[in-house]
């Protein structure tokens, strides 16, 4: 799928491919043996046509994330403002007619429909707002996503960009957009000119990001009119790109330089020269470009993959098999069928051995993920009093300026707590992943490969003169597997394109991946206390102490503050840390379900298909082969037809 494709051509590429995905599905649910086959197809079209795309755009406040999707709209939809504005994750859909719904935290209420003039009274954070009661919840807000629904081209195909509370800016709302994040498929990062990356958005890229795919990520320099007549601003922050940004995407292919304001300003009174000026057509070209040309041709690819395979099983063996077996006499077929029960029976019982190993696996990940969670609290503990006594803290600073001694032991102490994160994520956490999923995939493949051996010796003994394709060399068994239901998908950011590969073991690899960012975030969201939080509540320093117990008062308090908040905050933490992997599993589980208990439902419903047939007489059985010539003619058709598609898709798309 080339560049110069738009939505259009994607959308009637998808409507070619759900109708032919129809057609193969019509025809296999007329072969004995392809009915279950044929419902995979199904629910895939259901897919492709139905599933979301969440492209979410995060920042730390003052970076203008809620002006940027306006500007996209082209039109005031969402507050803006210079102070900290949005207090919840706020999903843009595609509708004709403009509406908003709020959602509560309390799923038992019913949903309210709001209109545009009333958002700010919802979405905007207050003064006075931004003290967390004991949950850890913003009290004033009892809601927890808004959906706005807008005509915005962009959007449609079931896109939805996602806007979100700032970064770095308040405990709760931090996590409310961390929290988020692992839904994500895309990220846009806004960045500011006036700021030119802070530390906290460098610590967000590398400890964050680090371990995804940052092909996925745009960034956007926003407030570019303020630097524009500056020569000496522009090489700046262009040095900054080349230094932090462009080894992370290895091209400029994602960085834009914008002015949020000034294109919305272009819009709103349909001025092409100021939407020009404001560089924010570039970026919703190379945007289209992403969706359609990355995002589109995966969501293409998997439910293409699962029709070729579909179509290749049924004219290759399913076919065949029943032709074989329509040939043989009734008295022959009935005896091998009752002689090869059993072995049906033990695939049955191979297959639910396997899915217990799976959880048995599962269930050791989580046991040791935790344990590392709980050593790298441990060793954090340790740490936060060494590291304490290396902050340098003057006593004069401590008698008269205690603001200050504060920000460098919150300056020392975040940044330490973030870096032993990523090293614990990056290290202890990696390798235990590591290990599992190792473990895993070779418990997977050694199963599997004993599975099919079984389920194709049935096969070979109901028709032996129809060659089983298992005997690929180049095929593991656990591809031909999944092969069944066209692989799986394991969620998080880029998963729509990374998970399109389709070897297991890539796809052990992504699962692996995932899961030890998705555990890395889930810390960082949950685990790591903020430290300007911990030091809020340290009453430090009376007036009677000399002033070296005065600076070692402030660092023990400090310490205890701190620690006492990792150790409090490590229960829910392990219990996120294990929904976190036990979602991942999850996918894992249901795919490689559907794809053993396949291999046994197509023989069954194959054999009692022909069965019959076979029972109702000659006349009968002469129209059984017929219909199953016709069917082969019309899935060689369909194949055809597929391919056409295939090679669309395939073509090579530029970075």
């Amino acid at each position: 799928m080339n560049q110069s494709c738009n939505f259009e051509t994607f959308l009637a590429t998808r409507e070619r491919l759900a109708g032919y995905i129809d057609d193969v599905s019509s025809v296999l649910n007329g072969v004995g043996g392809g009915t279950e086959r044929a419902r995979q197809l199904t629910d895939a079209r259901a897919n492709l046509l139905d599933d979301a795309f969440r492209l979410m755009v995060v920042g730390e406040f003052k970076r203008g994330k809620s002006t940027l999707v306006n500007s996209l709209l082209g039109k005031d939809v969402l507050p803006a403002r210079v102070a900290p504005c949005t207090a919840i994750i706020t999903e843009v859909r595609y509708a004709e007619t403009p509406r908003a719904v709020l959602h509560y935290h309390d799923a038992a209420r019913k949903p309210a429909v709001v209109g545009f003039e009333e958002l700010r009274k919802y979405v905007v954070i207050e003064d006075g707002d931004d003290d967390d009661d004991a949950s850890g919840r913003i009290s004033q807000s009892p809601y927890s996503l808004m959906e706005l629904y807008y005509p915005l081209p962009l959007c449609r195909n079931n896109v939805q960009i996602v806007d979100s509370p700032g970064l770095n800016e308040h405990k709760t709302r931090t996590k409310i957009a961390l929290d988020f994040l692992s839904k994500a498929d895309a990220l846009v990062l806004v960045l500011s000119c006036q700021q030119a990356l802070s530390q906290s958005e460098l610590a967000f890229i590398d400890n964050e990001l680090g371990g995804r795919n940052l092909r996925h990520v745009f960034f956007i320099w926003n407030h570019f009119d303020a630097i524009a007549d500056s020569q000496d601003d522009i090489h700046d922050i262009d040095k900054r790109s080349k230094k932090y940004l462009k080894p992370r995407v290895g091209s400029n292919a994602r960085i834009f330089y914008v002015s949020a304001r000034t294109a919305l300003v272009g819009k709103k009174n349909n001025d092409a020269s100021a939407l020009e000026r404001s560089g924010l057509v570039p970026f919703e070209v190379a945007l289209e470009r992403f969706l359609v040309s990355e995002r589109g041709r995966v969501k293409l690819l998997t439910p293409l993959r699962m029709a070729e395979a579909a179509v290749r099983e049924a004219v290759t063996e399913l076919i065949p098999r029943s032709e074989a077996m329509l040939a043989q006499p009734l008295e022959r077929l009935l005896k091998a069928y009752e002689e090869q029960r059993p072995r049906l029976e033990e695939a049955e019982r191979q297959c639910e051995r396997l899915l217990r190993s799976v959880d048995r696996r599962r269930d050791a990940l989580i046991r040791e993920a935790t344990a590392s969670y709980q050593r790298f609290v441990s060793d954090a503990e340790l740490g936060i009093r060494q590291e304490v006594a290396k902050v340098d803290i003057g006593a004069w600073d401590a008698i008269v300026s205690r603001r200050q001694a504060n920000q460098q032991i919150e300056q020392h102490l975040q940044g330490w707590l973030d870096t032993g994160c990523k090293d614990w994520r990056d290290g202890d956490l990696a390798r235990v992943f590591e290990s599992h999923t190792k473990d895993l995939e070779a418990d997977i493949e050694g199963q599997a490969q004993e599975f099919l051996a079984n389920v194709d010796s049935v096969r070979q003994a109901l028709a032996p003169s129809v060659t089983v394709a298992g005997g690929e060399q180049d095929v593991s068994s656990t591809n031909r597997v999944l092969a069944a239901v066209g692989g799986l998908f394991i969620g998080g950011i880029g998963s729509a394109i990374e998970g399109a590969s389709m070897g297991f073991g890539d796809m052990i690899k992504g699962l692996r991946v995932n899961m030890v960012v998705g555990v890395g975030l889930v810390v960082a969201g949950f685990g790591l206390p903020v430290v300007l939080s911990a030091l809020a509540v340290v009453g430090i320093a009376q007036t009677g102490m000399n002033t070296k117990s005065r600076v070692d008062r402030m660092r023990d308090e400090v310490s205890n503050s701190l620690i006492g908040a990792l150790r409090q905050n490590t229960p829910e933490t392990t219990a996120r840390i294990t929904s976190q992997i036990t979602e991942k599993f999850g996918t894992l589980r249901n795919g490689l379900d559907a794809s053993l208990r396949i291999h046994i439902d197509e023989i069954k419903g194959q054999v009692q298909a022909i069965l019959k047939e076979k029972q109702q007489g000659e006349e009968q059985m002469k129209l059984e082969q017929q219909r199953l010539g016709a069917a082969r003619q019309l899935l060689v058709a369909a194949a055809k037809r597929l391919e056409a598609i295939r090679n669309e898709i395939d073509t090579p798309v530029e970075a």
